[in-house]
């Protein structure tokens, strides 16, 4: 294991070093930032007044079910959204807000926010907690698409990797040594799924914007029911929970395609080959698949790349959990027989 490890350092050496690599994750951040710098989340962020106004109905009327008064609400809502409310009136307005011109839009929208947050507590077996998860829900979504630049990156990197060797007339040369079959894929493997971990935290860092936009106070730990969309999930989780999740999933996906790439190359094709299967394999059947929503229903381990559908019914997709493993595995084998059978001692 140590010598395999040994191995794995070397060949992130090489592709770092030798192929340059270093210089695809300097442009990988660089265009992650842009990104990021760029995020459109700040269009989604409530103005000064209506956070003051969200603020003031929390504390009025409670942010839990069990302290929240189930008449009240209803008749303040009622009130709120009628066309003949008053807005001056001391149970819709903070009392230091009352000498700003409020816009009665907001307080209505507000009111509205405040009401569907209490229904989602009121309703939900999972959860009694009355709050704000703007913040969760635009974080959440960044994975609803196959992130196209991350895919790509992955399959150039891989394909870098797994045909270092051949790019330089020296695998049949490691092949002959002792153990070199045994140990250099192993390696390489290895060596994607690092670079993968790699990408991945780079990109999960470029939507610290969302979070930047809505504060850390928005991204305490609360039910996945709380998020918009994710109401009917019925499963017990957390929303830090689910992030971890979405990004194992994609890291599968990523893999996934990363190990057809890997397979290409090692059946003696070129880079050109492998990249383009790797592709095929993510996007075919995302084209395919993805009218309303079906593609995540779709038994396939590219379903990964776009995992968001997946929290809404994150406990009964067991299918596409087990077949991504066996697929994954199954890859490794035909790899492993495919590179340890080929004849490299002449």
């Amino acid at each position: 294991m140590i010598n395999v490890l040994r191995q794995t350092y070397y060949e992130l050496m090489k592709f770092l070093k030798i192929k340059k690599g270093y210089i695809l994750i300097i442009l990988f951040i660089l265009v992650n930032a842009a990104g990021a710098l760029n995020n459109n989340v700040k269009s989604s962020k409530y103005s000064d007044e209506e956070e003051s106004l969200l603020e003031f109905y929390y504390e009025k009327w409670g942010d839990t079910y069990d302290s929240a008064n189930d008449t009240i609400i209803n008749l303040y809502y009622s009130m709120v959204t009628s066309d003949d409310y008053d807005i001056e009136t001391d149970y819709v307005i903070p009392e230091d807000m009352k000498e700003q011109i409020i816009d009665e839009k907001e307080v209505k929208d507000m009111m509205t926010v405040y009401y569907s947050s209490y229904n989602i507590a009121k309703n939900n077996e999972y959860t009694d907690l009355i709050t704000d998860a703007r913040g969760w829900h635009y974080l959440f979504i960044e994975y609803k698409n196959i992130n196209m630049f991350l895919c790509i990156m992955t399959l150039i990197v891989s394909s870098m990797i797994f045909s270092v060797d051949k790019g330089k007339g020296i695998e049949d040369i490691v092949k002959c040594t002792k153990n070199g079959k045994k140990k250099l894929l192993p390696a390489k493997i290895i060596a994607v799924v690092i670079m993968i971990i790699l990408l991945e935290l780079i990109r999960t860092v470029a939507l610290f914007p969302v979070i930047n936009t809505y504060g850390i106070s928005f991204f305490i730990n609360i039910p996945i029911q709380n998020v918009n969309y994710m109401q009917e999930t019925a499963v017990n989780v957390g929303t830090r929970e689910a992030l971890v999740f979405l990004i194992l999933c994609e890291i599968a996906g990523l893999i996934y395609v990363s190990l057809v790439t890997g397979i290409i190359i090692i059946s003696n094709f070129g880079k050109a080959e492998g990249f383009i299967c790797g592709m095929i394999a993510a996007y075919v059947p995302y084209f395919l698949f993805n009218n309303g929503n079906s593609y995540t229903k779709v038994p396939l381990p590219s379903a990964f790349l776009a995992p968001y559908n997946f929290l809404d019914k994150i406990n009964t997709y067991r299918l596409q959990y087990i077949l991504t493993a066996l697929i994954i595995i199954g890859i490794i084998f035909i790899m492993e027989a495919v590179y340890t059978h080929e004849k490299s001692c002449n």
